[in-house]
């Protein structure tokens, strides 16, 4: 079995082949355009042949097809993260937390921030 690493979040390439993709824990930023305030938040995290679907707490489900990409939305990769905005609409970040310690880290450097 082979696993496919994009940034920090893996995805069993096995899975993928037969129209599954692992769904892993993630830590999510939720920013609007038009408003101040951002929506943060544990959510959850998938992804297959480039296809990526976000699911944020019970309110938020996000669809990001591979055949879209740089069209209704743009993507960006990061070492520690990765974005996805709809231009006039909204940028979701996405963060896969490796343990608590580093969950509750971001946490208080985000409620610093903000």
């Amino acid at each position: 079995m082979m696993t496919i690493v994009v940034g920090t979040m893996s995805v069993d390439s096995y899975g993928a082949r037969e129209g599954k993709a692992e769904i892993v824990e993630a830590h999510c930023t939720l920013t609007w355009e038009k408003q101040q305030k951002a929506e943060v938040g544990d959510c959850h995290f998938r992804q297959a042949f480039g296809n990526v679907q976000i699911w944020m707490g019970e309110r938020w489900a996000f669809d990001f097809p591979a055949s879209e990409l740089g069209k209704s939305y743009q993507r960006d990769n990061q070492t520690t993260q990765i974005s996805f905005t709809r231009k006039g609409q909204y940028t979701l970040i996405i963060e896969q937390s490796r343990n608590k310690t580093h969950k509750n880290q971001l946490n208080k450097a985000r409620a610093k921030n903000q």
